[in-house]
């Protein structure tokens, strides 16, 4: 397709629907409104794409650009990303595209519920819609912020797409974190490890007397907890009982988190200055380069610092003096950078400094799609079931980052811990849905 293409872009952002005129709120579905006929069309929740689009737009590669949002404000209105999903998955004036090109794009996380009365969950109604599109002659490139291994075994829906693009960093760089800090325990399992961690990847985590309260952070919750369900699950089955408190205690488990607050808004950065609460005792901890609370806090066979450029650069530059500071006066330990904000540091992994992260732009990739250029050469995740499926991440000959595939072949390939799974399905820690999804079934947590 070598003419400039028709567009109609709806960036889905929040709760409202504005019609193309430019009309005032309403809240009547999306599935209303005129779908036209076009070339491309577009669907976000209010991602990345909509940067790309305008560049697509900025280079003549399009030339109307048509917008059917909703409405970012109005936060009184629950009507979201996820209800303009149920209004058109099966609705057939939308599924009624035909012979177009789509980019549909769902930057967040997926929800693990239903989210309508039909109790279908999200990969089962993209299935519905995208089967009709494909059977109508669409071509359909999918960007996704939830890696596929979170949501086998339900990427049936993947059958239907010419190419995904995985967009998930946090799982990248957690499952990589977890996938280093086994390889370095003895016994094939996280133990007698200690996570120092900055405000962004401890954000929410709380002492209470059972142990730590998680709920409400992404990253034991997501991943480091659902880990040790698997990888302890011979131990917890058979102690239902078992606290947090308890477990870590036996397994040498700790955790330290920095506080807010401790990052001085001018240089210099002394450890002096520096506040982190051990969640095991709850004590705050000042890290005096004399102090043999610090070693008795931290002091253990692992120890890893996990940090993020997530607040900012300049966080993610201080988090790193910080840690620098602290393997110069203590011991030596890598530091994991989650890595969203392409924060430039000053360590490498020469100096065990690790960082995941920011994706490459994927314009070249849009830019082919819509030219209705050749993909293959995109697909650097054969273990997909996409045909083809693209992780923009470089991967160089003496790299450390594996993709989620390998880090979970990593994580559970060769476990035998008596984790019950489906014949053809691989332990799996991160996924949203199935027989391994939460393990609430093993342990209350």
């Amino acid at each position: 397709m070598n003419k400039k293409l028709n567009i109609i872009l709806s960036l889905v952002m929040a709760v409202a629907i504005i019609a193309v005129s430019g009309v005032a709120y309403s809240d009547k579905k999306v599935a209303s409104a005129d779908i036209g006929t076009y070339d491309l069309y577009c669907f976000s929740d209010g991602g990345v794409l909509q940067g790309y689009v305008n560049q697509l737009i900025t280079n003549e590669v399009i030339d109307t650009y048509v917008m059917n949002p909703c409405y970012p404000s109005a936060p009184s209105s629950s009507y979201d990303f996820w209800d303009y999903i149920d209004d058109i998955y099966d609705d057939m004036e939308v599924q009624s595209i035909e012979n177009a090109l789509i980019i549909f794009e769902i930057s967040k996380a997926f929800p693990v519920e239903a989210t309508d009365t039909g109790g279908l969950i999200l990969p089962q109604k993209l299935e519905t819609l995208f089967g009709a599109w494909y059977e109508n002659g669409c071509s359909i490139m999918f960007i996704s912020g939830t890696t596929e291994s979170r949501f086998i075994p339900y990427n049936g829906f993947l059958d239907y797409v010419t190419i995904q693009v995985d967009m998930d960093l946090e799982t990248l760089w957690a499952s990589n974190v977890l996938c280093q800090m086994q390889s370095a325990c003895e016994e094939g399992r996280i133990q007698y490890a200690t996570m120092i961690m900055d405000a962004f990847v401890s954000v929410n985590l709380q002492y209470e007397s059972d142990g730590v309260n998680f709920a409400d952070n992404w990253f034991f919750y997501n991943y480091v907890v659902p880990h040790f369900k698997i990888t302890y699950y011979d131990v917890l089955y058979n102690n239902p009982s078992y606290t947090m408190r308890e477990f870590f205690e036996d397994y040498g488990i700790k955790v330290l988190k920095h506080l807010p607050g401790s990052i001085p808004s001018v240089e210099p950065i002394t450890l002096e200055q520096q506040y982190f609460k051990d969640l095991m005792s709850n004590e705050d901890i000042q890290f005096l380069s004399d102090s043999e609370d610090v070693i008795d806090a931290y002091n253990n066979d692992v120890t890893v610092a996990l940090g993020s450029s997530y607040y900012g650069a300049v966080h993610g530059l201080y988090w790193e003096e910080i840690m620098l500071q602290m393997r110069e006066f203590y011991t030596d330990f890598p530091i994991y950078m989650h890595n969203p904000n392409a924060t430039l540091y000053q360590s490498s992994i020469s100096n065990d400094f690790y960082r995941v992260g920011p994706f490459l732009s994927i314009y070249s990739c849009i830019l082919d799609f819509v030219t209705n250029e050749e993909l293959a050469e995109y697909h650097n995740l054969p273990e997909s079931r996409c045909a083809i499926s693209y992780l923009p991440m470089g991967f160089g000959p003496n790299g450390w980052i594996l993709s989620c595939f390998d880090a979970l072949e990593e994580l559970y390939g060769s476990y035998s811990g008596g984790m019950i799974v489906g014949e053809a399905e691989i332990a799996n820690s991160f996924t949203l849905y199935g027989s391994t999804a939460s393990l609430s079934f093993l342990h209350t947590w």
